[in-house]
């Protein structure tokens, strides 16, 4: 019997879904005499995972802090779905679903987890961000007690803390310097899921 039930093969690829495509083109950037970035390009695709690699000084951060709106760049352009987008500050870039974790946490010492996890959040409603915050916690093998005083927490767990917010905020690309070593073992799995 002939079977008439062929799938054609499947193939994917990024430029199937040009919309989720950032780009950084001809990107130059100076401070004064210092040219930190000089003609930089770098294409981001949805789904995929980018390693800038480079020694020290050699202008990583400052591209992604252009990349995250927290710098402007000296010249040429950041496009976004193929549309040149100008990003004048970190909220034009999450805006487009662009987040950055920093080496230094951003947060507030002086409040609680809790506090710090609800900051920026679209809405204020402090049991479903505690429910949020504690499962996010479980689910990638966190310790963090919501009441702590942030002050009690080490660079690493506040690091910890910092991550899940980004991840239950949703950015569609989140950068980061230096991943650092707070993760345990049994989470850090999660790099590479979607």
């Amino acid at each position: 019997e002939e079977n008439n039930h062929t799938c054609p093969p499947f193939s994917y690829s990024f430029s199937l879904f040009p919309e989720k495509m950032i780009e950084l083109r001809d990107i130059y950037k100076h401070f004064g005499a210092v040219k930190a970035l000089q003609g930089v390009s770098l294409k981001v695709a949805a789904g995929s995972i980018h390693g800038v690699v480079d020694e020290n000084g050699a202008g990583k951060f400052t591209l992604m802090k252009v990349l995250t709106g927290y710098i402007a760049r000296t010249s040429d352009g950041v496009f976004f779905a193929g549309q040149e987008v100008d990003l004048r500050s970190p909220k034009d870039a999450w805006a487009l679903g662009i987040g950055m974790l920093y080496q230094e946490p951003l947060d507030f010492l002086q409040l609680s987890v809790l506090d710090n996890f609800m900051a920026g959040a679209p809405r204020f409603d402090q049991q479903a961000l505690r429910s949020a915050l504690l499962d996010l916690t479980s689910r990638f093998g966190f310790e963090l007690d919501p009441d702590c005083p942030l002050q009690r927490l080490t660079v690493g767990e506040r690091q910890q803390l910092e991550l899940l917010r980004l991840i239950h905020e949703g950015p569609g690309l989140l950068s980061w310097m230096n991943p650092p070593p707070a993760y345990p073992n049994a989470s850090r799995s999660f790099y590479l899921q979607p």
